[in-house]
């Protein structure tokens, strides 16, 4: 099966977030473009996975992700992949004032280095896909739209949880399905 570990976005994010989709899908462009509830940002794509591969992911992160706070994300700007000009995947970033988004997917990595699970050699670059260019046809309109969009905002959130989800693609588009939740760690502020 294929799995990834994710932070999924509230619902005003991922409103934010299908707006934006639907301006950029008026452009007509050759891109596949997720439905809304399927957006998310990818901390670890395990890829195929065997069911005891993902049991060993799954029971190493609780522990771990327990012991790391709630990250606060800004989901803001829109860029592509390998760059604007010349799109294969269009996004939209996403920031943190520190360093525990780094931590909890520095902890998702080492899950699935251990569970036997090839290490990424890619910089991790938090984003959330908005949608894959399948083909040249009016690119440039595109890419027109995403200099527009350039400052958009989608929100700000407190991380509460990472997700295990297994992805099935079917004719209609892929399908994620949560396998389990892991909970970060809830930071009170003194009284």
């Amino acid at each position: 099966m294929r799995c990834f570990l994710a932070i999924h976005p509230p619902e005003d994010v991922i409103d934010e977030l299908a707006a934006l989709r639907e301006r950029m899908r008026r452009t007509r462009a050759d891109v596949s473009w997720p439905a809304p509830e399927n957006l998310h940002m990818t901390l670890r794509f395990l890829g195929e996975t065997t069911e005891e591969q993902a049991a060993q992911v799954a029971e190493a992160l609780p522990a771990v992700l327990a012991q790391c706070a709630r990250p606060v994300l800004t989901v803001q700007g829109i860029g592509a992949f390998p760059h604007v000009e010349r799109p294969s995947v269009v996004w939209v970033g996403v920031d943190t004032p520190d360093d525990t988004l780094d931590e909890i997917q520095a902890q998702c990595e080492a899950a699935a280095s251990e569970a036997g699970l090839k290490q990424k050699r890619k910089r991790f670059t938090p984003h959330i896909t908005l949608g894959r260019v399948r083909g040249r046809r009016r690119l440039g309109a595109l890419v027109r739209q995403m200099r527009e969009e350039r400052n958009f905002f989608g929100g700000e959130f407190t991380a509460s949880a990472v997700t295990l989800f297994r992805s099935d693609i079917k004719s209609g588009g892929a399908v994620y399905t949560p396998l389990e939740e892991f909970p970060l760690h809830a930071v009170h502020d003194p009284e």
